[in-house]
C-alpha cells in the first residue's frame, strides 16, 4: 500500500502544470472574483500581479478597459520555450489602455521573466519608460502602443538577454529614446529582432537605439532591425553605437533633427542595406548618416538620402573600414556639402554611388560634393578609395580639401590624386527624382558601368545579374519614362500614418483599380475605387508599412502608407 500511494505522489509531482488562463475587466470585474472566467474576472492590474503566474498560463486583458494609475508588474515569473506566459485581449472594442498621469514609472515592468509574449496594449503618459524588460530572455512584444512619457522612452530592455522580438510596435512623443537597448557587464543581449515598428517624435534623444550603459559595457551581437519608421526625433532616427553584427534592413526615416543614422562609439560590423533617409539633419553641422568615434567595418549598401539635408554623410572620429557602395544622394537645396571624409578616419571605400538633384529647379547649383576634411594628409591618402561614382555636373570646383584650404575639380580629383578612374562627372540621367524615382533611364551612361561588389539584389530587391548600375536601383525599362506616361494623374495618400482609415485622392476618371500588399508582396486586398476621393478601412491592419499599388487607364502607380493604431 505504502508503495503505491508513493509511486502515486511521485506520478503527481513529475506532471506538468496545468495551464491557466486569467481575465481582467475593468469595467465588469471585481478583485474578490476568482479571476477564472470572463465572467468572473478580476477588475485591477493590481490584483493580477498578486497572481503566481506559471509557465502556460495567459493573461487576457478586456477590451475597452482603460486603468488609470495601474499597471503591469512581475518579478521573476517565466514560462518556457514550449508554453510561454502570454498576455492577450479577449471581447470587443478598443485595444486595453493603462494611463498612469505621469505619476507610476512603467506601464508594464517585468524583472527576471523569461518567455513572456505581451500583445496589443496602449500605454500612455507613463513617468518613466511605457514598457521596461530587465534580465529577460524570450520575449516578445507585439502590438503594444506607448504614447507621452514624462522622463524616459517608450521600450527598454536592460541587464542583457537573448531572443528579444518587437513586432508591429509603436512609440510616439516619448521624452527619450523610443525604443532603447542598453548595455550590461555581463549576459549580453543576442539574437533581437526589430521590425516594422513606428518611431515619432521624441522630445531629447533617438529613435531607435542600441547603445553602452552608463559605465561603458557594451550591449551584445546578432541584432536585426527591419522595415521600421523613425521620424522628427531630436536626435537621430536610430542610433547604433555599440554592439557587434548588427543589420539595419528596409528601414526609413524622416525629418529627425540630428539625422537619420548614425554608428559610433565601439560599434563593429554593422550593414544597412535598403534604407531611405528623408530630410534627415535639419540642423546645420549634422548629417543624414554620421560615422565617429571608433566604429569598425560599417557597410551602406543600396540605400537612399534625399532632399533638404544639411550634410548626407560625414565620416570622422576614428573610424575604419567604412564602406559606402551604391547608394544615391539626392540634394534639393539646403547644406553646404554632400559628403565629407574627416577626422583621422581611415580606409573609406566609396563606389558604385550616385550624387545628384533631387529638383531640377536648382539649375547649376549646388553644395560642395565631397570634402575632405582630414588637414593632415592630402586627397591622395592611400585610404580614401573613390571610383565607378558618378557625380552630376555642377559648376566650378566641387571638391575641396582642408589641407590648404582649397576647392578643385573633378579633373583634378582624377589625374592629380588618382581616383575615379572609372567615375562620370555628368548628368545620371534618373527616371523622375523629384518624385524620388532613381532608376536609370534608357540611355543613361550608368546602367552596366558599376563595380562588381558581390551583392545579390538592389534597392527594390531586383536582382543584379550581371555588372551593377551605378546608384542603388538596376535598369527596369517598366520605370523607364520612354515606357511609363509621365505622372499626370497623381496619386494621394492621407492621413500618414494612418489610424483607423486611409483616404486616397486620385484624378482618374474612369476608375482606379487597386491592390495593397505588405513589403513581402503579400496581398491584403483588392478593389475598385470609381470616385476622385475614397477610403479604406485599415482598422484590422497590423501596425507596418503597406505598398498602394493602383492602374489607370495607362499607368500603375505604387504609393507607400504606414498603419499605426
Amino acid at each position: 500500500m505504502k508503495s503505491y500511494l508513493f509511486f502515486l505522489a511521485l506520478l503527481a509531482f513529475n506532471l506538468p502544470a496545468v495551464a491557466i488562463n486569467y481575465f481582467v475587466d475593468f469595467n465588469t470585474g471585481n478583485d474578490g472574483n476568482s479571476g477564472l472566467t470572463p465572467a468572473m474576472a478580476f477588475k485591477t492590474l493590481t490584483r493580477l500581479n498578486a497572481v503566481n503566474l506559471q509557465a502556460g498560463d495567459s493573461v487576457f486583458l478586456a477590451k475597452s478597459s482603460v486603468w488609470i494609475n495601474d499597471s503591469i508588474y512581475f518579478y521573476n515569473k517565466s514560462g518556457t520555450f514550449a508554453n510561454p506566459i502570454v498576455f492577450s485581449n479577449y471581447g470587443s472594442g478598443s485595444k486595453p489602455r493603462i494611463i498612469l498621469s505621469n505619476l507610476y514609472d512603467n506601464g508594464v515592468r517585468l524583472v527576471q521573466c523569461d518567455h513572456i509574449q505581451l500583445n496589443s496594449l496602449y500605454i500612455i503618459k507613463s513617468k518613466r519608460e511605457g514598457v521596461l524588460i530587465s534580465k529577460g530572455h524570450y520575449i516578445t512584444i507585439s502590438n503594444v502602443r506607448v504614447d507621452s512619457t514624462f522622463s524616459k522612452g517608450g521600450f527598454a530592455f536592460y541587464g542583457g538577454g537573448n531572443n528579444i522580438r518587437l513586432f508591429y510596435d509603436t512609440a510616439i512623443y516619448t521624452r527619450e529614446n523610443a525604443i532603447y537597448f542598453d548595455g550590461s557587464i555581463s549576459d549580453k543581449m543576442s539574437y533581437v529582432v526589430v521590425e516594422n515598428c513606428y518611431v515619432k517624435k521624441t522630445f531629447a534623444n533617438d529613435g531607435i537605439v542600441i547603445h553602452n550603459d552608463i559605465s561603458g559595457n557594451t550591449v551584445g551581437r546578432n541584432f536585426i532591425l527591419r522595415n521600421n519608421h523613425s521620424e522628427q526625433c531630436f536626435e537621430q532616427g536610430f542610433d547604433i553605437t555599440s554592439g557587434d553584427s548588427i543589420a539595419l534592413i528596409g528601414n526609413t526615416s524622416a525629418i529627425n533633427e540630428r539625422g537619420g543614422i548614425v554608428t559610433g562609439w565601439n560599434v563593429k560590423n554593422v550593414y544597412i542595406s535598403r534604407h531611405r533617409s528623408t530630410d534627415d539633419a535639419t540642423i546645420v553641422q549634422n548629417s543624414a548618416f554620421l560615422c565617429n568615434g571608433n566604429a569598425r567595418n560599417i557597410v551602406l549598401y543600396y540605400n537612399i538620402f534625399e532632399g533638404n539635408v544639411n550634410r548626407f554623410v560625414d565620416i570622422t572620429g576614428n573610424s575604419r573600414q567604412v564602406k559606402l557602395h551604391n547608394n544615391v544622394f539626392a540634394w534639393n537645396g539646403f547644406g553646404t556639402a554632400m559628403v565629407d571624409f574627416g577626422g583621422s578616419a581611415d580606409t573609406i571605400e566609396f563606389y558604385n554611388n550616385i550624387l545628384t538633384r533631387k529638383n531640377d529647379t536648382l539649375l547649376n547649383s549646388g553644395p560642395t560634393l565631397i570634402r575632405f576634411l582630414n588637414g593632415a594628409v592630402l586627397p591622395d591618402y592611400s585610404g580614401y578609395k573613390l571610383n565607378y561614382n558618378c557625380y552630376l555636373n555642377l559648376t566650378g570646383n566641387k571638391f575641396y580639401r582642408l589641407f590648404d584650404s582649397m576647392s578643385f575639380s573633378f579633373t583634378t580629383l582624377q589625374t592629380t590624386y588618382n581616383h575615379e578612374q572609372n567615375g562620370f562627372y555628368t548628368n545620371p540621367l534618373l527616371v523622375d527624382p523629384p518624385a524620388g524615382d532613381y532608376h536609370p533611364q534608357l540611355n543613361s551612361l550608368l546602367i552596366n558601368q558599376g563595380l562588381p561588389l558581390g551583392y545579390a539584389s538592389d534597392f527594390s530587391n531586383v536582382p543584379v545579374l550581371a555588372n551593377p548600375e551605378i546608384g542603388c536601383l538596376e535598369y527596369n525599362p517598366m520605370t523607364n519614362e520612354e515606357n511609363v506616361p509621365q505622372n499626370t494623374e497623381p496619386i494621394r495618400l492621407y492621413p500618414i500614418p494612418a489610424i483607423e482609415k486611409v483616404f486616397i485622392s486620385s484624378t482618374c476618371t474612369n476608375g482606379l483599380a487597386f491592390s495593397i500588399s505588405d513589403l513581402y508582396g503579400r496581398s491584403i486586398e483588392n478593389g475598385v475605387l470609381s470616385e476622385p476621393i475614397g477610403e479604406i478601412d485599415i482598422s484590422g491592419y497590423k501596425n507596418g508599412i503597406y505598398l498602394f499599388i493602383s492602374v489607370s487607364s495607362d499607368r500603375i502607380y505604387v504609393n507607400k502608407f504606414m498603419v499605426a493604431h
